[in-house]
């Protein structure tokens, strides 16, 4: 999947450089336009009042210049992709779902530290955004894992495409695996998890499903495996 129209904003406080790289290389394969946006909380009554107009506009001015800054340094020369550098004022989920419509943005990436505010405004972008989100941390950048969930109904077939599609060239830009996963309306206690790792089995313990670790000669955690089997001959026996 080539994108073709990417928005970048930073949340979070540290990091940013590396995402932003990261975030430019996707750009430079996908052959897309690259847009930076900062957004500045606008000042409220009390703040104009204390502070004055001008005080806000250095604010805005630094903003700009520190992004200009990490843009350069982290530009892949003059095969890079060409980046603009654009600072907003107001709420920042509602100005980067604006600017996402506006400008008809094919991809946002967000980077975060995931604290209790970042948390509010992610969820605000999940529900609103009418483009794919990709929220970045620093040590999340290249996942070696993705997981793309659809719903087997027939008339979200297109929906599913796009999804895996997206998925397909998020896991392909990491050197990743993709896993595919699809919900029926079945209860959880009728389910099973089938892992190889212990991330599986927690995922399995939390959505309520019984769980089996397999591919392993040993069983590190039999807290949280109900079954265990050795190789995928051995599963098959117990999945009947």
């Amino acid at each position: 999947m080539h994108f073709k129209n990417i928005l970048f904003s930073p949340l979070s406080r540290i990091g940013n450089r590396q995402v932003i790289r990261t975030t430019m290389e996707l750009a430079s394969r996908s052959g897309a336009s690259l847009t930076l946006l900062g957004v500045i909380p606008k000042p409220s009554y009390m703040q104009s009042v204390l502070h004055g107009s001008k005080f806000h506009e250095s604010i805005a001015t630094h903003e700009r210049e520190a992004m200009e800054r990490e843009l350069m340094q982290w530009s892949s020369g003059d095969d890079g992709p060409v980046a603009q550098t654009v600072i907003e004022e107001g709420r920042p989920a509602s100005t980067i779902v604006g600017r996402v419509i506006a400008e008809q943005h094919d991809l946002l990436v967000v980077s975060t530290d995931f604290d209790e505010t970042d948390s509010a405004l992610l969820r605000q972008l999940l529900r609103t955004c009418p483009c794919p989100v990709w929220v970045a941390r620093q040590r999340h950048l290249r996942p070696n894992r993705v997981l793309a969930a659809v719903d087997p109904a027939p008339d979200h077939s297109e929906l599913n495409r796009e999804i895996l599609l997206h998925a397909a060239w998020t896991a392909e830009l990491a050197s990743g695996e993709l896993h595919l996963a699809h919900a029926w309306q079945v209860e959880p206690s009728q389910m099973v998890m089938v892992g190889d790792y212990r991330f599986d089995l927690d995922c399995g313990r939390a959505a309520g499903t019984r769980t089996i670790l397999v591919n392993l000669p040993e069983n590190p955690w039999p807290e949280l495996a109900d079954w265990h089997a050795q190789d995928c001959v051995e599963l098959r026996g117990l999945l009947g």
